[in-house]
């Protein structure tokens, strides 16, 4: 859930009975949805030249390999990233300079990205528990071990660029969908099509056709930045990597596009209807879950 909708939840009562509520909200909402996350990272990083006989990861074929637990592989990197965006979240609600704002999202994003790595290798770390790349009860030390075997520093920071894009492209995108849902009668024909729903004097049809509008918003820019999502993810569990020795980066990065057929080459969408849900349904239980902890606080 993006710190704009967290920040909507809070709304002016920032205090610190709201961060509890937003942080188990956020966790709850993430834990609950993982599954769908670790299915979706296993297609994107999955083999390009795997062959059509052989069947896509899926909700029941990964719980009957693995155990129904490996669906949350990667959760404890997950609540710890989770626990770093509340506190940006909340920080970024006092009052401020806006340099300070940007001075500390950008800072914490930086300084959490580590585990960003270890999160996402741990979800595609495919396999039962004996044959696991990263097995094990602290299994989060074991790959932040073996990112700086391969690479030092620089391996804990893998993708970071293309990290930075993806989120840059993933808000012009969306800014530019709504100043065009704003130049033409779309809203209006949504807000219609809601009140013959309701009933034209139905408050809700308007409540309704906002959060119809805005779940139109991000599917659609998840759907045209998704290529860049897929490059990020592979090159942060190295599914194109050689030898840690000789290859790059940016060698990673044309051998992914090349193979692939180019950034937006049909694979480069394996996952996107897991990613989909998850942009849909994300918002839906962090709010159920935030109203839920603040009655009961």
């Amino acid at each position: 859930m993006g710190s704009q909708a967290a920040m909507t939840l809070m709304g002016e009562d920032a205090n610190s009975i709201s961060l509890v509520a937003l942080f188990v909200a956020q966790v709850s909402a993430k834990v609950l949805c993982a599954p769908f996350e670790r299915i979706q990272i296993l297609r994107q990083t999955a083999p390009f030249d795997q062959k059509p006989g052989e069947a896509e990861a899926t909700l029941s074929s990964v719980a009957q390999a693995e155990g129904a637990a490996s669906l949350w592989r990667g959760a404890d990197a997950m609540v710890l990233t989770e626990a770093n965006a509340t506190l940006v979240n909340f920080l970024g609600s006092m009052r401020g300079s806006t340099a300070v704002g940007i001075a500390i999202v950008g800072l914490s994003t930086f300084g959490v990205y580590p585990l960003e790595v270890a999160r996402t290798r741990l979800q595609a770390d495919r396999g039962a528990e004996g044959a696991r790349q990263f097995p094990g009860s602290l299994p989060i030390a074991g790959v932040l071990r073996a990112a700086w075997a391969e690479g030092g520093v620089f391996a804990l920071f893998e993708g970071l660029g293309v990290s930075v894009a993806r989120a840059v492209a993933g808000r012009l995108v969306q800014g530019c969908i709504r100043v065009a849902m704003g130049a033409s009668t779309f809203d209006y024909a949504v807000l219609g099509a809601m009140e013959l729903l309701v009933g034209a004097a139905n408050p809700r049809a308007e409540v309704m056709a906002t959060v119809f509008l805005e779940l139109a918003v991000q599917v659609a820019a998840n759907y045209a930045v998704y290529p860049l999502d897929t490059l990020r993810r592979r090159l942060l569990a190295r599914s194109d990597a050689g030898s840690p020795e000789t290859d790059s980066l940016l060698v990673r990065s044309k051998a992914a596009l090349v193979v692939s057929g180019g950034l937006w080459a049909p694979c480069m969408y394996a996952g996107v209807g897991y990613s989909t849900a998850l942009s849909i349904m994300l918002p839906e239980v962090t709010t159920f879950c935030y109203e839920l902890t603040r009655t009961a606080l």
